[in-house]
């Protein structure tokens, strides 16, 4: 299931680009329509961490583009969608990593400015579809804009920034293999540095980041450290990473921000569909809170569905760890894009 051939559209598909959320951003992408009457209903979807392309592309590690693939399907179902390029990737200007998590979602709301004005498109039926960091821009929004009228989430990001990365962290890790002592001891460091990053004190976190890193060099067996060099260029590696991911204004927008909050305040229908074996998102959590949040706040129409063996972008996994997407067909795992259609098509009012 790789990117849809054009050829083969039996609808109308233009690029457009739009004003950004930002000062100096235009944003580049496609919109495609239903090759019948208008105004019709359109979905704008929403990329997850870091800088991604309208289709998230994953080249070359997978084939799968996720949103090529939903676009097409939503657009032949009678849904049109709006997809864009993020900052500074593709056709759009700006700098992803300059940005906070809400800046990127007032790019999602520019979205909808550039839909509302067009007489193709129904101001009354505009949804949201995020993926992951996408589902923080859909709480933003579901909470702040009354023009969303309806929201579908893939692997989204509800529980306390913090929280997420801890047990992002000690999933990735287990994943790969790591002993149970590892496990525990990459949850513990990202536990206690994590607080310090977003309170800004970088010094602080290098030197935590230090010692965490110098003890586990010190517990690999002799011929992993040896694989890994000698123990100061391990550390110095680690911390060349990691510095300017922490440095990041976007990061610690990331770190603060609690969803829930938002989502107590949503009230238009919500979609969220989980993967089993996602070690980005962990189903149990994030389902857990998103449920019982929406539930709190009175939405009276809360679709939450987990797929248990699909990873972060909803392949059937073995493992579910990163390393693992290339291995996988290049397709969504059974049953995923038939749910996100029939929901969407409800909720957007599409006559069967």
């Amino acid at each position: 299931m790789p990117t849809p051939d054009p050829a083969s559209f039996d609808y109308s598909s233009e690029e457009v680009a739009f004003p950004g959320g930002s000062e100096g951003v235009e944003l580049a992408g496609t919109l495609t329509l239903p090759d019948a009457p208008g105004p019709h209903p359109v979905v704008i979807t929403m990329t997850g961490s870091g800088p991604q392309d309208r289709n998230e592309s994953l080249k070359p590690i997978t084939l799968l583009e996720p949103f090529a693939v939903i676009a097409d399907a939503l657009t032949s179902a009678g849904v049109g969608v709006r997809r864009y390029d993020d900052r500074g990737v593709g056709g759009s200007t700006g700098d992803y990593d300059a940005a906070t998590v809400q800046e990127l979602a007032e790019d999602a709301r520019a979205a909808i400015d550039y839909l509302e004005a067009r007489d193709d498109v129904d101001p009354e039926r505009i949804g949201l579809f995020g993926h992951s960091e996408g589902g923080l821009y859909a709480s933003i929004l579901g909470a702040s804009d009354p023009r969303v009228a309806y929201i579908g989430m893939m692997a989204p990001a509800v529980i306390d920034g913090i929280d997420l990365i801890v047990e992002q962290n000690i999933a990735l890790t287990r994943s790969a293999g790591s002993s149970e002592e590892q496990v525990q001891a990459t949850g513990e460091f990202t536990a206690e540095v994590m607080p310090i990053v977003l309170e800004g004190d970088l010094e602080e976190a290098e030197r935590v980041a230090r010692e965490f890193y110098g003890r586990l060099w010190d517990e690999l067996p002799p011929e992993d450290q040896q694989l890994a060099g000698d123990r100061d260029t391990f550390v110095d590696l680690q911390i060349t990473t990691q510095m300017p991911i922490y440095a990041s204004d976007w990061y610690r927008s990331f770190l603060g921000y609690d969803p829930t909050v938002d989502w107590a305040q949503v009230s238009v229908p919500v979609l969220g569909i989980f993967g089993g074996k996602d070690v980005q998102v962990i189903a149990e959590s994030n389902e857990a809170a998103l449920r019982e949040t929406l539930e709190a706040a009175g939405n009276e129409d809360v679709t939450i569905l987990t797929f248990d063996d699909a990873n972060h972008l909803f392949q059937e996994a073995v493992t579910g760890a990163y390393s693992e997407y290339g291995d996988l067909e290049p397709e969504f795992i059974d049953g995923f894009l038939e749910a996100v259609v029939d929901w969407m098509v409800e909720r957007a009012g599409v006559a069967g």
